[in-house]
């Protein structure tokens, strides 16, 4: 299968979350640091969206998002300290969140956006099916 240099730009934001899996696992063996469940299902979807992506790539990307969402949301954590901020406004604050996933989130948005537009349309998963994406 042919790729071109927009397709290669995709892996950007998986490679991050590769090198950040590693350094967890670095430091967890290197210290008495102990991994929690949060950990351990960003490994496991870690691991699935390196599947999906030399499975089929556009689901690959598309899972990342995913991913990177419930990062953001504090489901899944690839940090040895499991850091949440909370911002608040007046009487009102936002939920907890990892900062870390805003720049990554930014990152996957730049380089992937031609894979994401339109991605609520029917024309869009009709190209998905028919594998024109």
């Amino acid at each position: 299968m042919k790729r071109n240099v927009p397709t290669y730009l995709d892996y950007i934001p998986l490679i991050i979350l590769i090198v950040s899996a590693a350094r967890l696992i670095f430091t967890v063996t290197n210290s008495e640091i102990l991994l929690v469940w949060k950990h351990y299902l960003g490994l496991g979807f870690l691991t699935l969206a390196i599947v999906l992506f030399f499975l089929r790539h556009l689901y690959g990307v598309l899972f990342l998002g995913v991913l990177l969402l419930f990062g953001l949301i504090g489901i899944i954590s690839f940090s040895p300290a499991i850091r949440t901020t909370s911002f608040g406004f007046g009487d009102s604050t936002l939920p907890s969140f990892q900062p870390i996933f805003l720049l990554w989130l930014a990152i996957y948005f730049i380089v992937s956006w031609r894979q994401i537009v339109g991605i609520g349309t029917r024309q869009y998963w009709k190209e998905v099916k028919n594998k024109v994406r």
